[in-house]
């Protein structure tokens, strides 16, 4: 009796599919797509024809359930395709899942989960959370509940004692199958009841071949060699899955992929759409439109005012982007370059991100900006973000501009591997206390000023500034390391109460003039590389002990004032200066501007003016006015360091 209705149920599922064929088709055609339907396969190409691979089986794709056999419903699938879901996939239960994304619905049948009508394929509704056909509808607009099994088993001693479709088993009616593997070798299990495959030959799995086969692409083969796998992670290339004992990738080409994917590494199908333009984003709904989408050509807008996390999967690639509004958490877990700028005012997480153009971010909650991946950025701006403590950027080789304003909790800058770069500028910190870029070259601009934590800034590979150097207002500073810098466009050093070690050993041009002003530390400023500069003044820096530069022949101004506690000038070698004003010095010689056994000093455009020195014995630097007999003249004494006794006294 149990193989009789076997068949019967058999014989009636080929002659509904046979009538649901479509009459304009030939017998011929439709055999061709029926030999293939439900039959094991890898890719599109192993079905037949009008048929694709899904779920590792060969379905028949529609757009609703009309386009599928009576009693079958059209179901989403994660290829991006809809198709008519095969009789088997359909039962569920606590034991038994479903395919794919599918959820067991209510009435314990495998369904499309939704939570708008909008995510459900053409003419289905979205009820309890799955996707429903409305004729399957109960009076009330919902889907009847999964009939009770008898809470007593029915005895029974024959397959007819029992109502369909349960059988006969030890003693009791119970349903023949839950799975396809309750059936005998050569069947399958559809609804509760074990039928045999359509096509001879076909197979599911190994026990459907004879002794020595084994079952591939849905067909009987002879096996040739051992194993290769049993499970999808026995196989170590993305995107294979385990066939027949063996790994198989799921595409060759675009087309065994749906539609907006593509065929990455001939293996694995992966999306691949493209927004052409701007795109904005404010709620999950909109959200979930991007699902799947990889590219934004023009600018993806992310403007959220509630709370949680918004994620984009997929993202790889945008022209521009920009976070704003408050209390969320975005999350780029592709995104790998954004051309030309990104912008966040929010949590934003891009720790696959490798190229940017300009990087701003204004986070007023996060603790630590980190972005393992960055490799390249234009201007990168972190700024007024107080809660902020780290900024690691441990693969970041080239930018353009590194800048830090209004970061006050700021404690560690990490950046190890930054080499090109144009301008660096600190401000507004107040509790770190290094700055150290140790591959660091700057060609432009190094801007330090209102970091009153700041103890030592080291930049030791830096070259040449073409632009300023600008330390301002970073009263702990007591070390400055630039020992490599051969040329500065222009150096401000100004209130820095500390300073005592500053290197710029090798420095030797400043072709815009350098003012070192209120260093209220004992400084000893030595520059012995220097051969010349613009105007050079060293003013109001009282505790200052000396100023050597032995080899500077050129300065445009030079003004030494307000350094009370100067004991010692070395500028041998000077040969040429616009003005020379030495005032309220502790100098007691002047034999370094003596100049009467290494040449003339030109005073080019002013006087020279040594007054205000009480510490200068009378008429010391007669030789310095005898050379000054170029007629430009000047006051090189005041009477109080001259007795006007001698040649060379005024």
């Amino acid at each position: 009796m149990r193989r009789i209705s076997r068949f019967v149920h058999a014989g009636a599922a080929l002659l509904v599919t046979a009538l649901a064929l479509p009459s304009c088709q030939s017998d011929v055609e439709g055999r061709v797509a029926l030999a293939g339907l439900s039959s094991g396969c890898r890719i599109n190409s192993d079905c037949g024809e009008l048929l694709v691979c899904v779920f590792e089986r060969c379905h028949q794709e529609c757009t609703s359930s009309r386009d599928c056999e009576r009693g079958s419903r059209c179901m989403r699938t994660e290829q991006g395709r809809n198709v008519c879901q095969l009789p088997d996939e359909s039962a569920c239960s606590d034991e038994q899942g479903c395919p794919g994304t599918q959820v067991c619905g209510p009435d314990a049948e495998c369904r499309d989960g939704c939570r708008s009508d909008d995510e459900c394929v053409s003419e289905q509704v979205c009820r309890q959370a799955t996707c429903a056909d409305p004729v399957e509808l109960g009076p009330e607009g919902a889907l009847p509940p999964a009939p009770e099994p008898p809470a007593t088993p029915v005895p029974c001693a024959f397959d007819s004692d029992c109502p369909l479709p349960l059988v006969c088993s030890a003693g009791s009616c119970r349903p023949e199958c839950a799975g396809d593997d309750d059936c005998a070798p050569g069947e399958r299990c559809a609804g509760a009841d074990c039928v045999p495959l359509a096509i001879p030959g076909a197979c599911l799995r190994n026990s459907d071949c004879e002794v020595g086969d084994v079952c591939e692409a849905g067909r009987c083969e002879a096996s040739a060699a051992m194993p290769e796998c049993d499970y999808d992670s026995d196989c170590s290339v993305a995107g294979q899955r385990c066939l027949a004992e063996r790994c198989r990738c799921e595409c060759a080409t675009d087309a065994d992929c749906g539609p907006s994917q593509a065929c990455e590494g001939e293996c694995q199908c992966v999306p691949n759409r493209v927004i052409y333009g701007d795109v904005t984003v404010s709620n999950e709904r909109e959200l979930a439109v991007l699902a799947d989408v990889v590219e934004v050509t023009g600018q993806l807008s992310v403007d959220s005012y509630r709370s949680g996390t918004l994620r984009f999967p997929r993202l790889r690639k945008a022209n521009r982007v920009a976070v704003s509004g408050i209390n969320a958490t975005v999350e780029f877990e592709a995104l790998e370059e954004v051309t030309e700028a990104f912008y966040c005012h929010q949590d934003c997480r891009a720790e696959a991100l490798r190229i940017v153009g300009d990087f701003t971010i204004s986070t007023p909650a996060v603790r630590e900006l980190k972005l393992p991946a960055l490799e390249t950025a234009g201007v990168f701006w972190l700024k007024d973000s107080p809660y902020v403590t780290a900024l690691r950027l441990p693969r970041l080789t080239t930018a353009k501009e590194l800048m830090l304003q209004n970061v006050a909790g700021l404690v560690t800058v990490e950046a190890p591997l930054l080499r090109a770069l144009e301008s660096l500028n600190v401000s507004g910190t107040k509790r770190l206390r290094r700055l150290s870029l140790p591959l660091a070259e700057p060609t432009v601009n190094l801007f330090v000023s209102s970091s009153p934590g700041i103890e030592s800034v080291s930049l030791p590979r830096a070259q040449a500034l073409s632009g300023k150097l600008y330390l301002y207002d970073t009263p702990q500073l007591r070390s400055l390391d630039l020992r490599q810098l051969a040329s500065i466009g222009q150096i401000e050093l100004r209130e820095l109460a500390r300073l005592t070690d500053l290197n710029l050993a090798s420095l030797e041009r400043v072709p815009s003039g350098a003012q070192f002003a209120h260093i209220t530390s004992p400084l000893a400023l030595s520059l012995p590389a220097l051969m010349s500069a613009g105007p050079f003044t060293f003013t109001g820096s009282s505790l200052a002990t000396s100023f050597s530069a032995p080899n500077v022949t050129e300065l445009g101004n030079l003004e030494l004032s307000g350094l009370q506690g100067l004991q010692t000038l070395d500028l041998s070698k000077l040969s040429r200066a616009g003005t020379v004003y030495i005032t309220a010095t502790g100098l007691t010689h002047l034999d370094t501007l003596d100049q009467s056994r290494a040449g003339s000093l030109s005073v080019t455009s002013g006087d020279v003016s040594i007054v205000g020195n009480p510490a200068l014995p009378v008429c010391v630097v007669s030789s310095l006015r005898a050379s000054l007999s170029d007629g430009l003249g000047g006051e090189l004494f005041n009477q109080n360091n001259c007795s006007c006794a001698g040649t060379f006294c005024p």
